[in-house]
C-alpha cells in the first residue's frame, strides 16, 4: 500500500509553506528599522549640533535623536521636513524613521537653546 500524500495534499503543503514564507517577509520589513544617528547639541552661544550634517539613509529607514546635557532646545524645519513631524524637542527627541517618500537632499533645520539659534542639517541619501 502506498502512504505518499496525493497531489492536492501536496500542493496544498506547498502553498502552505509559500503563504508561510511570504508573512515572515512582510513582517520583516515592517519591523525592520534602520540606525539612531545621535546629533549633540552644545549651549553656546552660538549653538552647535554635530555632526553637522547627519547623515541618514531612506533606504534603511533610519532616524535622527537629538542630546543636549543640561539646555533646553527646540528644532524646527522650516522648508520641509524628511520626518513625519518637522519639531522636536527635548520631551520628543527622536524623530521616528526618515520618510519613505522623503526627497533626498540636504534638509536644514533650526536649533533654538536660551534663545540663540543655528541652522545644521539632515542629509537624506537614498
Amino acid at each position: 500500500m502506498d502512504n505518499r500524500p496525493g497531489p492536492i495534499r501536496r500542493w496544498l503543503a506547498f502553498g502552505s509553506l509559500v503563504v508561510m514564507a511570504f508573512a515572515l517577509c512582510v513582517i520583516g520589513a515592517k519591523t525592520q528599522t534602520g540606525k539612531t544617528m545621535t546629533v549633540t547639541i552644545t549651549a553656546g552661544p552660538p549653538p552647535a549640533a554635530s555632526p553637522d550634517p547627519v547623515t541618514i539613509s531612506k533606504k534603511a529607514g533610519d532616524q535622527v535623536e537629538w542630546k543636549c546635557d543640561g539646555c533646553t532646545f527646540s528644532i524646527h524645519f522650516p522648508q520641509g521636513t524628511p520626518f513625519s513631524s518637522g519639531t522636536f524637542d527635548n520631551a520628543h527627541a527622536n524623530s521616528g524613521a526618515v520618510q519613505s517618500n522623503a526627497k533626498t537632499g540636504l534638509y536644514h533645520y533650526a536649533v533654538t537653546v536660551n534663545g540663540h539659534t543655528t541652522d545644521p542639517g539632515v542629509q537624506v541619501n537614498p
